[in-house]
């Protein structure tokens, strides 16, 4: 069946204007070649409002096929928009067979491909379905960075540097397994358009890239500490196109800066750009493209239009990002938070807590359709249950606690009649006697309920927003999650509300404030300024492609499978609606704020992956910085400048990286003065000790 094609002309808006000057003699040229505005109808694109301010959804990606057309994906109304060479018009493609498409791609003979949420699409250049290929189980969308080259159908490009062939999926894909592979052994790399295979992994404070059994090497230097590095494309000559994304803190809440950055094959760089991401209004899925002659687009989605930039990269360009100048953490930081009389568990054992979420298995019932009263669930919109459990069907094997928005599981587990583990720890939740058949075969709590004030026609579930807290129902929310995870609870032995989390003063005062982001430790959280959403840092990935996150989520923006369970975000995400707190003090070494600065032995006690230990120090260079008497953990050692106010440096002065307790040693060669961090990678119980000298 051939679906309608809207033609519509967009007056002058497909113009391609005169080059501008650079501001700056070296920085980049954006000259504008599309601009589509804000609406409903043929030719514009859609944005979908959080009604508690700001954008929640919008158009995911865009590319350029091989004859210059630009292909925009608007995926809230499923089509694409077409804009080719030369046109003044713009074609609406519908697609309605898809549910929220986050990539697309031409095929050379003009076909498109799409990625949708749990499967790839192949359809005709009028929206007519070709073939449907299902993801493989245990991956979802997000996973994927783009779509590869081609050959009889394309690659998926994945988390983990590998990539997949579109029409010979596996059936299982453990993508975050490989992800947390430190030593790339399971990786086999993208390819490049010149047969090269590249892997990257995080190496300190920068990111290397390398080409499979062959000397070339990229080394990405970025601003700060916490940073991630993506490829976005080769060119036709090999060279490698990458999105560098730099997080920082500005006025309590994190701000990104992204660059595109090209390198030559032998590492060389030979442009960049800074992305203009404060005029964001909305985080698609992919926001830069190359074609095949290496020429870099990049699409800005503002507030009253999504604008398409062909880009000249130029040799600078001036940095947003905001370093500390502070010398000593605020009060705040060191302040120890009111726990109202209960004990706050440890960062390990809040992680196992977590995990202990995130991984319960349990097996759907019929019966858990149902409240206490025997009402079944409304069949309506406003019922509509998480997608965990959309399909399941009497006895389909679950993991992860199911989601309910209001959940208010804390410390004590026995938090009313209807409690959502009912005094049962969670690896008991299901079974004769576990939490849930506590008041099953008989009504009980109805399962994953969502409350919700959604408007007909809303049939995505996330779309739909809490009216208030409710009762009979099973299961956990995010901010329920976050507080069970560390064993936290108000007075009256609920948890607090999620905007509390912010570090609100007063009685009601809960987080601490964590400082900069390039002092983000493990089990530290970040809290959406509109007090939606909570969720845990757990690490960042090895390969230096964004973070892993612990969170009870209600899929919101795009993640699939509502529940306890562990996700994975970019750093653009964060981008102005979130602020980073901490349950946990900062104690020595836990921040370049608070430097150790004495040699001898030190315990990392956090027991957990991606703990961070600082030192402080001068040398005259005549030896090395060693760690030895490492007692497990896996701890790596990293040695940068210090740039005296303005904190340690992201340059790398040295690193040393073996596996396991092998020790470790940076020779520095020079005197001056210095920082070095021991960065904890695995994940292990109680303290790792280790003896730093220089």
């Amino acid at each position: 069946m051939r679906q309608l094609i809207f033609l519509v002309a967009i007056v002058g808006s497909l113009a391609m204007p005169t080059p501008r000057a650079a501001a700056v003699v070296g920085e980049a040229i954006w000259t504008q070649v599309a601009k589509l505005p804000v609406g409903s109808g043929p030719g514009q694109v859609t944005y979908e409002s959080h009604p508690t301010g700001g954008v929640g959804r919008g158009p995911q990606a865009f590319t350029v096929a091989p004859d210059g057309s630009i292909y925009v994906l608007d995926s809230m109304q499923r089509r694409f928009h077409v804009i080719r060479a030369g046109q003044s018009e713009v074609a609406t493609v519908l697609v309605p067979m898809t549910e929220y498409p986050i990539e697309i791609q031409v095929a050379p003979d003009g076909t498109i491909w799409l990625l949708d949420t749990d499967r790839v699409l192949h359809v005709t250049d009028d929206g007519t379905l070709l073939e449907a290929n299902p993801l493989p189980t245990g991956m979802v969308a997000t996973d994927v960075f783009r779509f590869g080259g081609f050959g009889a159908a394309p690659t998926l490009w994945i988390h983990g540097y590998r990539q997949l062939l579109v029409n010979a999926l596996p059936l299982h894909a453990n993508v975050r397994a490989d992800l947390a592979d430190k030593t790339g052994a399971s990786v086999g790399g993208l390819e490049s358009s010149t047969g090269k295979r590249w892997v990257a992994r995080t190496d300190g404070p920068t990111i290397v890239f390398r080409a499979v059994g062959r000397p070339e090497r990229v080394v990405v230097t970025p601003n700060t500490f916490f940073a991630t590095a993506q490829p976005i494309a080769f060119d036709a000559a090999g060279k490698i196109h990458v999105s560098v994304q730099d997080a920082f803190s500005r006025g309590g809440v994190v701000t990104v800066e992204e660059t595109i950055r090209r390198y030559g094959p032998s590492g060389e760089l030979e442009g960049v750009a800074r992305v203009p991401t404060e005029r964001f209004v909305v985080s698609p899925h992919r926001i830069a493209e190359v074609s095949g002659t290496g020429t870099t687009f990049v699409m800005v989605p503002e507030a009253t239009a999504l604008v398409i930039y062909r880009v000249e990269l130029g040799t600078t360009y001036r940095t947003s990002v905001a370093r500390t100048t502070a010398s000593r953490p605020s009060a705040k930081m060191l302040a120890k938070p009111a726990l109202y009389g209960f004990p706050l568990r440890a960062r390990d054992v809040a992680l196992q807590r977590a995990q202990a979420m995130n991984n319960t298995n349990w097996n759907w019932h019929d019966t858990y359709n149902k409240f206490s009263d025997g009402t079944s669930r409304p069949a309506d919109v406003t019922g509509t249950p998480p997608s965990q459990i959309a399909s399941a069907t009497e006895g389909t094997p679950l993991m992860g606690i199911p989601y309910t928005w209001g959940g208010a599981d804390t410390v004590q587990f026995a938090d009313g009649a209807y409690s959502h583990s009912d005094g049962q720890p969670w690896t008991s939740w299901d079974g004769a006697d576990g939490a849930l058949n506590k008041y099953y075969p008989g009504d009980g709590p109805l399962v994953g309920k969502i409350t919700t004030d959604c408007l007909p026609g809303q049939y995505y579930s996330w779309r739909c927003y809490p009216t208030g807290a409710m009762s009979g129902t099973a299961g956990i929310d995010c901010s329920g999650y976050v507080y069970a995870a560390a064993g936290y609870s108000s007075a009256d032995g609920l948890k607090l509300p999620t905007y509390s989390l912010n570090g609100t003063p007063g009685s009601q005062y809960a987080g601490l404030e964590a400082g900069l982001v390039d002092n983000l430790q493990p089990m530290n959280y970040f809290v959406r300024l509109d007090g939606n959403h909570v969720f845990y840092y757990e690490y960042r990935y090895a390969d230096g492609n964004g973070i892993s996150t612990l969170e009870a989520t209600t899929d919101f923006p795009s993640w699939p499978g509502q529940g306890a369970r562990q996700s994975s975000r970019n750093l653009r995400d964060l981008q102005g609606q979130w602020s980073h707190r901490s349950w946990w003090s900062y104690g020595q070494g836990d921040s370049y704020l608070t430097a150790i600065t004495t040699q001898g032995t030190t315990p990392a006690c956090m027991g957990i992956r991606g703990q961070m230990v600082w030192y402080k120090f001068s040398t005259d260079g005549t030896r090395p910085v060693t760690l030895t008497g490492i007692s497990g953990g896996d701890p790596d050692l990293y040695v940068v400048e210090d740039h005296g106010s303005a904190g340690p440096s992201t340059i790398l002065v040295g690193s040393s990286t073996h596996l396991g307790t092998q020790n470790e040693s940076v020779t520095i060669g020079r005197s001056g003065n210095f920082y070095a961090y021991v960065h904890v990678y695995s994940t292990q119980g109680g303290c790792v000790w280790w003896t730093i000298n220089w």
